[in-house]
């Protein structure tokens, strides 16, 4: 539209320019009128530079629009009613080319906003560096590892983790790392991998950290438990018939204790006969109790998962675990966000493993005068519910921290040492984790992720 009217309108100039030099000439060679002449001629000059203006205006306004593109500018709009007809339809193709990259501009932000989203929502850190250290991009996994808000530059890990800025300042792609750090007081295993990316103007290194913890772990619990089952099946083997062949000759001394003139050993051998079988008796059967104990390690039932008020599952716990000997002297605060939050797991597993760190948390607060529990239930960031146990005890000591979840580890003299191993083992069949961290004050929180 714009390019046939500036066409009509060239060819209207074209042809009052034709016409006025006809006339030029005729004047000049026909008629001799000299002054008709000078008047023509100064009309073809304000022809001339009308039809120059009238394209330049043209250009210096599509120049203008350009520029402002340029510098990003799509809020000018340019008025529709003008007295030139080119002019209108150039002002409103220009408005309406301007429509149109707004409407991308407004998509693409849109979209690098839904991009950003999903890079946040990654449970991998993702940062992007280049040769000088200066990072572009860290997504919030990647904040949250290395505890930071902002991360602009690697020299800002330099002072809390040297070791983490020392490989992340030396990776080169292709290179795969194993580091150790703490995130919030919680440890953790990450594992490094170098990726290359070439941009127009600089080469970037990508780096994916992955919190391998929880994989480690597993690995371990598998281990432990395919050791346990072993241990178990051989143990229970052996003790079996011995405890069964102990009852049988105890109660063969019985009868013989019944009739006294049949018995062919002297009194006092006779009695250390009777004492030593019922130990061996005894001891037989604690030990069956002691694997039987441990085997349920190995013979957890699969969950059947439900839809579960969170709230109504605090409420049953703290019932069940209200005849502990040191309920009554502890504070129990509790918070659900939001309200009514529902967690999809198995009622009678989740409520084992709940009550085995309830337990070890209220045993923590026997001697603590002012004892409290908190019990926090959220929806966490990546969508996942996240339920933390906190207690104000004693704390453990960093050192015991890495073996709390090992099979068979108490501080406790009256201790299983499976309450903890048997609880992650339950989270781990809900595709969950059960983790542990110090918190500021005293005290430890066993967080449970589902």
């Amino acid at each position: 539209m714009i390019s046939l009217k500036l066409y009509h309108t060239i060819l209207w100039f074209a042809g009052l320019m034709g016409l006025t030099s006809f006339g030029l000439v005729w004047s000049i060679y026909v008629t001799h009128s000299w002054l008709l002449a000078l008047l023509l001629l100064l009309v073809l000059a304000v022809l001339i530079y009308a039809l120059a203006h009238q394209l330049n205006a043209t250009n210096r306004k599509i120049a203008f629009f350009v520029e402002a593109v340029v510098n990003e500018d799509t809020a000018l709009v340019f008025p529709e009613v003008k007295d030139s007809p080119v002019m209108t339809a150039v002002h409103r193709g220009l408005n309406k080319l301007n429509t149109i990259i707004q409407k991308i501009k407004m998509e693409n932000r849109a979209q690098e906003q839904y991009y950003q989203k999903i890079f946040d929502q990654i449970n991998t850190g993702i940062l992007t560096k280049d040769e000088r250290g200066f990072i572009f991009l860290a997504n919030r996994m990647c904040r949250q590892m290395t505890d930071r808000t902002q991360l602009t530059h690697i020299k800002q890990l330099a002072g809390s983790d040297p070791k983490l800025y020392r490989i992340l300042k030396d990776i080169r792609v292709g290179e795969r790392h194993l580091v150790n750090v703490k995130s919030q007081g919680e440890p953790l295993h990450l594992l490094l991998q170098a990726t290359g990316f070439r941009t127009q103007d600089r080469d970037l290194t990508i780096i994916t950290m992955q919190n391998i913890r929880n994989e480690l772990d597993y690995k371990e619990l598998d281990s432990w438990i395919k050791l346990i089952s072993v241990l178990t099946h051989e143990i229970s083997n052996t003790i079996s018939p011995m405890t069964s062949l102990s009852e049988s000759m105890y109660e063969r001394f019985l009868e013989q204790e019944e009739s006294p003139d049949n018995v062919q050993i002297s009194k006092h051998a006779y009695q250390k006969t009777i004492e030593g079988l019922q130990v061996i008796k005894e001891r037989g059967e604690g030990l069956i109790r002691f694997i039987d104990s441990y085997r349920r390690l190995t013979k957890l039932p699969r969950p059947e998962k439900k839809h579960l008020a969170v709230e109504d599952l605090i409420r049953k716990i703290k019932i069940l675990v209200s005849g502990e000997p040191n309920f009554d002297q502890v504070s129990f605060r509790q918070q659900v966000i939001p309200e009514g939050l529902e967690v999809f797991a198995d009622e009678k597993l989740l409520t084992q493993a709940l009550i085995n760190i309830l337990k070890n948390a209220i045993e923590a607060l026997q001697d603590q005068p002012n004892g409290i529990i908190r019990i926090t239930a959220r929806v966490e960031p990546n969508g996942k519910i996240s339920i933390a146990i906190t207690d104000n005890g004693p704390g453990i000591p960093p050192e015991l921290l890495d073996d709390i979840f090992t099979p068979f580890f108490t501080t406790r003299a009256s201790g299983s040492g499976i309450g903890l191993t048997l609880s992650r083992q339950i989270l781990r069949l809900h595709g969950g984790t059960l983790s542990v961290k110090t918190v500021s004050e005293r005290g430890v929180a066993f967080v449970m992720v589902l």
